[in-house]
């Protein structure tokens, strides 16, 4: 994403994010620092540190950007009221031992008692590992109150994602995260 400057000139001189802390000539001559980065980001209008659309949205929550519009995303009459949905990006996941392995080892007891002394000393990383992490970002969405119950108990996420989709940042999201799941 380029960034604007301004020389003491007038002229604007546009930089990238790889230019940040350094400096840059003008086509007058002057010479004129790049701030770092995250100033760079802020003159821009972002935060600091702002990396993906879940720190936007974070962001544009905190500066009183969302929730956005002033139609129910259910009724489409009009109100003020907003009700907050959770939408989970990521979440950990688990690798290793299944049901499969716990039959075989099972099997490999009764039949085969030295098969399971080498498999534990040969296969000792078998053992289910978490990866990953849950990452999520909490949604404000405009809904007339009575709305409000049925949009925290509604498990049809196909609904869901479609009134979300009324916000732009949110569709965004929904598009980096196409698995997320979205809750009250």
């Amino acid at each position: 994403m380029p960034y604007s400057l301004a020389c003491e000139c007038g002229n604007q001189i546009e930089v990238s994010a790889a230019q940040a802390g350094s400096e840059v000539t003008c086509t007058c001559g002057q010479v004129v620092n790049v701030p770092m980065l995250s100033a760079l980001r802020k003159t821009a209008g972002k935060a600091a540190y702002e990396s993906n659309t879940m720190d936007t949205i974070n962001r544009m929550v905190q500066e009183g950007e969302l929730p956005w519009g002033d139609t129910c995303a259910v009724s489409g009459y009009p109100t003020t009221d907003s009700c907050q949905l959770f939408v989970l990006c990521e979440s950990k996941w688990l690798k290793g031992s299944s049901m499969g392995d716990w039959f075989i080892l099972f099997f490999q007891l009764l039949i085969l008692p030295v098969v399971i002394c080498l498999d534990l000393f040969v296969d000792s990383d078998k053992a289910s590992q978490s990866h990953g992490h849950d990452r999520g970002v909490y949604v404000p969405i405009i809904a007339r109150t009575e709305h409000h119950a049925e949009l925290k108990k509604m498990r049809n996420q196909a609904k869901l994602q479609e009134i979300l989709r009324t916000v732009p940042i949110y569709a965004k999201l929904l598009d980096e995260f196409p698995n997320a799941r979205i809750s009250g």
